[in-house]
């Protein structure tokens, strides 16, 4: 692996670029975890304990990349996409209980014991249940988006997103980009680091 970090466009200092990353990184795989559920993970076999990351409502496997390039080699990681998430398995009714049932499945299917489970936004009430009902050795929780912590219009325009897919259907138009301006940005972020959230 090349700890060189290959900067091009108006990146900050240090930044590693998603292309670099996913470049260096091994493709994710599919597992299936229940007769109903295949979910696309990577995992990264290291020491313990592994660090367990997800996503949240319009999120992906990809989310963590930074952490995932940062910490390869160091510690074990894993991170996947939730089910009706991506192109893989859609969840008849998307639960909190259900995600955190496939979680543990993932986990015991890749021997993955007593992790440090870090949540973002919708993830991190996934991350809240699961260490409630498994061994954890740590819960990292970051941006929580439920419990009545989101906007009121924003868990309507997920489902909607969610339910017809649209997260394929416009990732880098003009209408993204300006979702991403508005809603995950500072407003002098440049338009290379937005293309690269993108």
């Amino acid at each position: 692996m090349s700890s060189r970090i290959r900067s091009t466009g108006n990146f900050p200092e240090g930044y590693v670029p998603f292309r670099q990353v996913r470049e260096e990184l091994p493709d994710p795989e599919l597992y299936s975890v229940s007769d109903a559920v295949t979910l696309e993970a990577l995992h990264l076999p290291g020491p313990e304990p592994a660090i367990v990351f997800i996503h949240g409502g319009l999120g992906s496997l990809w989310n963590p990349f930074p952490q995932l390039y940062t910490f390869r080699g160091e510690q074990g990681l894993l991170t996947y996409a939730l089910a009706g998430n991506g192109g893989f398995s859609i969840r008849p009714e998307q639960t909190i209980e259900g995600h955190v049932a496939d979680l543990k499945n993932l986990t015991d299917r890749l021997g993955v014991d007593r992790p440090v489970v870090h949540g973002h936004s919708y993830g991190t009430a996934i991350a809240i249940e699961y260490a409630k009902e498994h061994p954890c050795r740590g819960v990292v929780l970051h941006a929580g988006g439920d419990h009545d912590l989101t906007p009121t219009w924003e868990k309507p325009l997920l489902r909607l997103f969610l339910a017809l897919r649209l997260y394929r259907v416009f990732p880098k138009t003009a209408a993204m980009r300006a979702l991403a301006r508005w809603a995950a940005c500072h407003e002098e972020t440049s338009e290379s680091l937005v293309e690269d959230f993108l």
